[in-house]
C-alpha cells in the first residue's frame, strides 16, 4: 500500500512541477515605467487573530512605454508594487489577455492590461 501511496504522491509532485514551469514560460518585454496613479476603491475587512482590520484598497495605474506603444496596466492593493518611475520594467502578455509584471525585487505580479496604446510612426 505504501508503495501506491509513494507513485501517487511521485505523479502529483510531476505534475504540478510541469504545470508550474509551463505557466513561467511568458514572453517577457521590457519597458519604461513612466507613471503611477492610484484612485481609492474603498476598504476590505479581514480577520486577523479573530479581530476584524480594515483595510483600504487602491485601483493602482501603472503606464508602461516601449518603442512602439503604451500600455496601462491596473491592479487593485493596499499598496503599490516596488517599481520606480522612469525605471526598466519587464512585463508579459499572454494569449488570454492575463497580463504580468516584475518589480524591482524579481518578483512577479499579476496584473490586468487596461489599454493599449500604439505610437504614431516618427515620420
Amino acid at each position: 500500500m505504501t508503495h501506491r501511496l509513494f507513485i501517487a504522491i511521485l505523479a502529483v509532485c510531476l505534475l504540478a512541477c510541469g504545470l508550474e514551469g509551463k505557466e513561467k514560460n511568458r514572453n517577457w518585454q521590457s519597458g519604461t515605467l513612466t507613471q503611477v496613479q492610484s484612485n481609492d476603491e474603498g476598504a476590505a475587512a479581514l480577520p486577523v487573530a479573530g479581530v476584524l482590520v480594515v483595510v483600504p484598497l487602491h485601483e493602482w495605474a501603472y503606464m508602461v512605454e516601449t518603442d512602439s506603444m503604451v500600455y496601462v496596466f491596473g491592479r487593485r492593493s493596499p499598496r503599490s508594487l516596488n517599481l520606480t518611475i522612469n525605471g526598466k520594467v519587464k512585463f508579459a502578455i499572454d494569449k488570454n489577455g492575463k497580463a504580468f509584471l516584475i518589480d524591482d525585487t524579481g518578483k512577479e505580479f499579476q496584473v490586468s492590461l487596461i489599454r493599449k496604446i500604439a505610437k504614431n510612426p516618427s515620420q
